[in-house]
């Protein structure tokens, strides 16, 4: 009957996170897992800082950036449609890129920064206005690419718990990261894309979104699907850290489940 029906899908969700948990426990205990090797490759990083409308919270974020314990790497920031007057970072390593029509994209936007990188960089990793990274951040994607992987997923670690409704978010994304990263990865599965706190190696990008119809909100999820598509596996470094600006009102965090829902 539906009524079973019903029950069936509702009781699969629900008992699903228990059976992986119980097979990530037993594969932990009992059978060799990936585990990521000490990094020796410098390689070259692209950072792409997307911002749009907003410019305050920028110069947190590159003062984070240029706090990191690596040399190999350069910053673009991509101010669409925002004011630059007063952003002057004063160092080599910053590239402000202000385009001349409004993209309103997050896609758009990286694609216009990997346009005017000053050289070509092997790898790409996308970092939200309102994040901050910790200082280890690249050494720490380095041991999986040095592995053998062209697409990882960081940790996205909550910067604010100004509210409940900040606290529940930050609580989701631990609960988010635990099951759709560290167990999928480690059951032989990919981590799931969660739209920055992400690298990849830039060719790997640009084959998967260069044709995408996804401007907004949702690309992570088809860039993760075109990624799988070509056969690579998504890698999950639990300790490369990015802290997350978490949404601390109803309002904006509805709008938000809503656009992720739509895409």
């Amino acid at each position: 009957s539906l009524w079973t029906l019903l029950q069936i899908l509702i009781g699969y969700n629900l008992i699903l996170p228990l059976l992986l948990f119980f097979f990530y426990k037993i594969k932990g205990a009992f059978l060799k897992t990936i585990e990521p090797v000490s990094a020796k490759s410098d390689f070259d990083y692209g950072i792409i800082v997307t911002a749009y409308e907003q410019t305050d919270l920028l110069p947190s974020v590159v003062d984070s950036i240029l706090k990191l314990n690596y040399k190999n790497y350069l910053v673009y920031i991509v101010a669409d449609n925002c004011d630059v007057s007063n952003l002057n970072f004063n160092n080599d390593k910053i590239n402000i890129l202000r385009p001349d029509e409004v993209l309103a994209s997050n896609t758009a936007s990286h694609f216009y920064a990997i346009s005017h990188f000053k050289r070509k960089h092997e790898i790409i990793t996308i970092i939200d206005s309102d994040n901050l990274v910790k200082a280890d951040y690249l050494q720490e994607l380095n041991k999986w690419f040095e592995k053998g992987f062209d697409a990882v997923q960081g940790l996205r670690r909550a910067k604010n718990l100004n509210s409940t409704i900040a606290a529940l978010d930050a609580a989701r994304d631990m609960y988010y990261h635990f099951y759709d990263g560290e167990i999928l990865f480690k059951l032989g599965s990919s981590a799931t894309l969660s739209g920055s706190g992400m690298a990849f190696k830039t060719d790997l990008y640009i084959e998967s979104l260069k044709n995408s119809p996804i401007k907004g909100a949702g690309f992570d999820k088809f860039l993760q699907y075109a990624i799988i598509n070509k056969g690579y596996r998504i890698a999950f470094a639990k300790d490369a850290i990015v802290f997350d600006e978490k949404t601390s009102g109803s309002e904006q965090l509805v709008k938000q489940r809503s656009r992720w829902i739509y895409a």
